[in-house]
Order: structure tokens, then C-alpha cells, then sequence
């Protein structure tokens, strides 16, 4: 059974790196980006001034890095969950250097992560693994808690729709780590960090509300916490280009925003990344030995 598993975690993963698959999807998402981007600020009057320039610092140089050491520490625990030893700050540097690629046209974000935990004695099907363990917790995570601010601002159907989606992904995730040998205490570790990952990118996106001028409660902000796994999930699109926002912008509308402020929100967190990414990505490449 567990063969089984890792032949069809490989199949799913291979499908993605299809390099016609991948440009085709990467052409629609970034038309989706573009136009959703451009339709959501006409929609808002073009009113996307910068309102409060210490809230949008913050975003920046504290949650941002945040959710950066966060991804290291995920790719440190991934690769131990596979049996392949990594040290933390490798483990940040190719975090940074794969999340960089990730978040632009460039197919390399999973297949980095992969490479390197295959590089150091792990097979395709264990590397693939350590790459689709951690999202499908992180989309389970991050359903559960849309669901919770579901219920708070009252969108009890979408709410329940997405308790019981959050709760089917954690049961397949419980199914994959008993049967392809994942221990129960790395397992654990791993669900706290992608919960925090979850509320920091939830509290960033409340803040960014705010950069903007829109009024948007905390539970308001916190349903739209399943677009990001929900954007990574489709991994043929590099970083969820468009699906996140798309994605945000329906779960806005359940929670009573407006669909171009929900678009237009997780856009300017994904600009933000990048302007920390893409530095960190040089100076990682930089001092990263070349036979590593």
C-alpha cells in the first residue's frame, strides 16, 4: 500500500511539470492577475493610495520575513519527514529560492524543493511527498479556519461546505502519514506551523485592508485564509498566480466584502513577498555552493 501511495503522490507531481501544461496555465493565470488586478482597482475608483505607510512597514519587514522563517522551518520538517537531514538555513535558503521562483512565470518553486531533498538520497516518490504532505495540511488548515470566520459572520452554508471540506483533507493527510510512515509527533509539529502560517498571512491581509482604506472585520478577513493553500493547490500555476486571488475574492463576497477589495488585497500581499523574496533569493543563490 504505501508503494502504492508514493507511485501516485510521483504521477500527480510529474503531471505538473508537463511543460505545455504549465506555459498554457501560466499564460491564463497571468491574464487573470493582470485583468483581475486592473478591474479590481477601477472597481474601487482606482483608489489603491497607500493610507497607512507604518501598517503597510509592517506587513513588510515584520509578518512578511515572518512567514518566510516559517517556510524554512516547513522545509527543515519536510525533509526530516522523508528521512533526509537538512540544516535550518539551508533549509531557509531553499525555501527562499524556491517560494522566489514560485511567485514568478517560472515553473522551478516545487521542483527545486524536490531536487533538493532528492539530491541528498531521497527517491522522486519521498521527495514529491515532502512537497504534497505539507500542502494538503496547509489546505486542510487553512479550510478549518475560513469555515470558523464562516460561522462568525453568519455564512453558515458556505461555512459548513468548507468544515466539511477542510475536514475530508484532513483525513486524507492522517491516511498519507500512516501509510507512507510519517511520524505522529513531526506530524503535529508540522499542522502548528502551517496554523501559525495561516493566521499570519490572515493578519496580513487584515492589515493590508487596511493600507487601503477598506473596512474589513477580523473574522471577515479570516474567511478568506483557504485562498492561499487553495491557489497552491493548483500546482501547475507557479505561486497560485490568479487562482489565490480569484479565490479570495468568491470567499470575500461569503463574508460580506466587496469582490474587488478581496481580490485586490492578497494581490498586494503577493507584491510584497516579492519585494522581500527576490533580494533574499540573490543572496541566498550567491553564497549557496555550487555543487549544493
Amino acid at each position: 500500500m504505501k508503494d502504492k501511495i508514493e507511485a501516485a503522490v510521483t504521477r500527480i507531481f510529474a503531471l505538473t511539470r508537463v511543460p505545455w501544461v504549465r506555459r498554457v496555465a501560466m499564460v491564463l493565470a497571468s491574464v487573470l492577475f493582470l485583468g483581475g488586478f486592473y478591474i479590481s482597482a477601477q472597481e474601487i475608483n482606482g483608489d489603491v493610495a497607500v493610507h497607512s505607510w507604518p501598517a503597510l512597514a509592517l506587513v513588510c519587514l515584520v509578518i512578511v520575513p515572518a512567514l518566510i522563517l516559517l517556510n524554512g522551518a516547513e522545509m527543515k520538517l519536510a525533509a526530516a519527514m522523508v528521512g533526509v537531514s537538512i540544516g535550518f538555513w539551508r533549509a531557509l535558503g531553499i525555501s527562499v529560492q524556491a517560494s522566489a521562483a514560485n511567485m514568478l512565470p517560472l515553473p522551478a518553486g516545487p521542483m527545486l524543493r524536490v531536487g533538493a531533498v532528492m539530491t541528498r538520497g531521497a527517491s522522486l516518490a519521498r521527495g514529491s511527498l515532502s512537497v504534497l504532505l505539507p500542502a494538503f495540511v496547509w489546505l486542510a488548515i487553512g479550510l478549518l479556519i475560513s469555515a470558523a470566520a464562516g460561522y462568525g459572520v453568519g455564512a453558515h452554508k458556505a461555512a459548513s461546505a468548507l468544515l466539511l471540506l477542510g475536514a475530508g483533507v484532513a483525513v486524507l493527510v492522517a491516511i498519507m502519514a500512516v501509510r507512507t510512515g510519517v511520524e505522529g509527533k513531526a506530524l503535529s509539529v508540522l499542522v502548528v506551523i502551517k496554523f501559525v502560517t495561516g493566521l499570519l498571512d490572515a493578519l496580513a491581509l487584515y492589515i493590508l485592508f487596511q493600507v487601503i482604506g477598506v473596512a474589513a472585520s477580523v473574522l471577515q478577513t479570516g474567511m478568506l485564509a483557504a485562498s492561499a493553500p487553495l491557489g497552491a493547490a493548483v500546482a501547475v500555476v507557479p505561486g497560485g498566480l490568479g487562482v489565490r486571488e480569484l479565490a479570495s475574492s468568491g470567499l470575500g463576497v461569503m463574508a460580506g466584502l466587496s469582490a474587488a477589495s478581496a481580490f485586490l488585497v492578497p494581490s498586494l500581499l503577493r507584491l510584497a513577498f516579492l519585494l522581500v523574496l527576490m533580494p533574499l533569493a540573490l543572496v541566498f543563490a550567491l553564497i549557496t555552493p555550487s555543487n549544493d
